[in-house]
Formats: structure tokens, sequence, C-alpha cells
């Protein structure tokens, strides 16, 4: 099975929960796409579909809130990877693109994904 990782620079819409964000993508040639994207690798707690004020959503709120701390101390500039393998989905099950998130200001931190399971913020 042939792997391909594309590399692309990108900014921060808005944070959805601690897993996913939309993204604006700089495809090249002046060319950009806005898209819903999803951590890889990575699962938060929800907070949305469980109950306001549960354990799942308080932990899912503190997840989402560190997200938003991360990408607005990056000013919301990131590269992303996105793999695809041939003959799987390059989406997940609910069509958000899969990624792992680095930050784009040459600093030496560790990914998004890394960060949040360094702070224990994943399921």
């Amino acid at each position: 099975m042939r792997k391909t990782e594309f590399i692309y620079e990108a900014k921060l819409i808005r944070v959805v929960d601690g897993d996913t964000f939309v993204l604006q993508v700089d495809l090249g040639l002046d060319v950009y796409t806005i898209s819903k994207f999803r951590l890889l690798g990575v699962d938060t707690p929800e907070v949305y579909g469980v109950k306001k004020g549960s354990d799942e959503w308080v932990r899912g709120k503190a997840a989402s809130t560190f997200v938003q701390e991360w990408f607005d101390a990056h000013k919301g500039d990131v590269i992303i990877h996105t793999h695809k393998a041939t003959g799987d989905l390059a989406k997940g099950k609910y069509g958000r693109w899969l990624v792992e998130v680095h930050a784009n200001d040459n600093t030496q931190d560790p990914s998004i994904g890394e960060t949040l399971i360094a702070e224990k913020l994943v399921k």
C-alpha cells in the first residue's frame, strides 16, 4: 500500500472542540480552502452530545480551551500534515480531514496532538 503525506500552511478559523477545528488551508498559487479537520490519533472528551456540566463535558471544555490557547500562542498559524493511504479513507467517519498539526513559528514545540497527550487531556 502506497502512503502519501501532504504538508500545508493553515490558519485557524475556529476551534470546534479539543480534537476538531476549522482551518483555512493554503493550497498554493493563491488557492485557499476552508475545511473541518480532526487530529489524527487523538480523541478528546466530547462537548457535544453529552450532558452540559457532566464530567466528560467539563473535561471536553478543558481540552477545547487548551487547544484554543495553543493556537493563540502560535498566532493561529500552523502546518498541517495529512496522511493518505491508497484504499483507506482520507477523512474520518464524520467527513473531517485527519491531520497532525504543528506550529508554524519556527519553535521546536511538539504537535498539538502530542501536547494534548502530555497534558492528559485525551480520553
